[in-house]
């Protein structure tokens, strides 16, 4: 049986425009053929609302439209209505129980829309990336699953009935996503109290945070205290790369590890640039060498990349430099 997708917006107030605005957004999944009834309920269950109570009002709209509708039940009888909120419009649907049962009758129904929502709506069905966020979030919560946009367009394809694009379906998972876990912009604002956390935790660390001098990027070092001891009963051998950051502010995360006595990796350093080039990877080595300075026999090894080549040759031009294969 297919199902059909009630979007909620709650939580929000009406301005003067006639626009509800500061809302939340939730969906919820009802059978094609559910009765007014499952509707009611499922919307009580989805916001905790008591049906218990003397007067329930549920106001809505349909996606893109600012026509306001609402459901409620009025003297504490089992009557329910689903109206539009226009005064002109005579669209409306009621229903009421049948001696106090839990089955209900449909009393009143006209399906004619006297307001611009049919127009805007019916006409042409649409499936909105708020709308599509708001079904696919529980599929996002694993962060090791895969699921991509063309995975998101058959989904609302199959669930929905409706054709949506890749960029659509796109903005949809970048939207549940920064619901799941906050805007790429709110983690980095907390950068600075993370640094300092760390910092007092375990002292004798190295960790610095600088501003870039060609961009507002900021530069991330952190080289801990036990990784700074542990180097002494290591190999002199440190091995460092780069890797892209495909988040909002892009960036390049970087490293520096080395092997132990009983040959496994341990890791260094490590931190945050905005890109592979010169002065980011200078500055990252001038970081190690306070962290660490400078071992017997001590070599690095890295991969061709021009900028470490000429950062190492700077910061440690006496120091044997590998390239790795």
């Amino acid at each position: 049986m297919a199902s059909l997708t009630v979007l909620l917006r709650h939580s929000g107030k009406w301005n003067d425009e006639g626009s509800y605005i500061d809302f939340s957004i939730e969906g919820i999944l009802i059978k094609e053929y559910a009765s007014f009834n499952d509707l009611v309920g499922s919307i009580s269950n989805q916001l905790g609302i008591d049906l218990s109570t003397n007067t329930i009002k549920i106001p809505y709209n349909v996606e893109g439209n600012r026509t306001l509708m609402e459901i409620h039940n009025d003297m504490g009888y089992r009557v329910y209505a689903l109206i539009c909120i226009s005064e002109d419009c005579d669209w409306r649907f009621k229903a009421s129980s049948i001696n106090k049962s839990k089955l209900f009758k449909v009393r009143e129904f006209n399906d004619n829309h006297t307001c611009p929502l049919k127009d805007k709506v019916y006409e042409q069905r649409q499936a909105s990336s708020s709308l599509i966020s708001g079904i696919i979030r529980t599929k996002l919560t694993n962060h090791k699953r895969k699921y991509t946009p063309r995975d998101i367009i058959d989904d609302v394809k199959s669930d929905l009935g409706v054709d949506v694009s890749y960029m659509l379906a796109w903005r949809a998972k970048e939207k549940a996503m920064n619901f799941l876990r906050g805007e790429p912009a709110d983690s980095y604002k907390k950068l600075p109290g993370y640094l300092y956390t760390m910092d007092k935790t375990y002292p004798g660390s190295h960790i610095r945070m600088e501003k870039s001098s060609k961009n507002e990027f900021m530069y991330v070092y952190i080289s801990l205290y036990a990784f700074i001891r542990g180097f002494d009963h290591c190999r002199p051998i440190v091995v460092v790369d780069g890797s892209h950051l495909k988040s909002y502010y892009t960036g390049t995360f970087v490293s520096a590890s080395t092997l132990d006595g009983a040959g496994h990796i341990l890791p260094l350093a490590y931190g945050v640039i905005d890109s592979e080039n010169d002065a980011a990877w200078t500055w990252f080595f001038e970081q190690f060498k306070i962290a660490y300075g400078v071992r017997e026999n001590m070599c690095i090894v890295s991969d061709r990349n021009e900028s470490i080549i000429k950062s190492v040759s700077r910061v440690y031009p006496d120091l044997p430099h590998c390239a790795c294969i």
